[in-house]
């Protein structure tokens, strides 16, 4: 992912998916430790998130990387629902 933007501000991977909820339809913006896009934990299912193998609760409110290079410093973000 890439962000290119003429603000100063920081961004969060919730603006990530509102911009796609913007592209793909409202249905794709939603995210959060209880919902990704129409798919809810709760009734057995699980959602987690992974930042470089490392559990992160933060969901919507991960910050990303503020004129992240990755090719020095790569970072993989992993969103499961089971």
């Amino acid at each position: 992912m890439h962000i290119s933007t003429d603000q100063n501000r920081v961004y969060t991977l919730g603006d990530f998916f509102l911009v796609w909820g913007n592209t793909y339809g409202s249905n794709w913006a939603t995210f959060n430790s209880n919902q990704l896009w129409s798919m809810q934990a709760g009734n057995g299912h699980y959602l987690s998130m992974t930042v470089n193998n490392s559990t992160n609760t933060d969901f919507e409110n991960y910050r990303l990387p503020i004129n992240g290079d990755t090719t020095f410093n790569p970072y993989k973000i992993v969103i499961s629902y089971t």
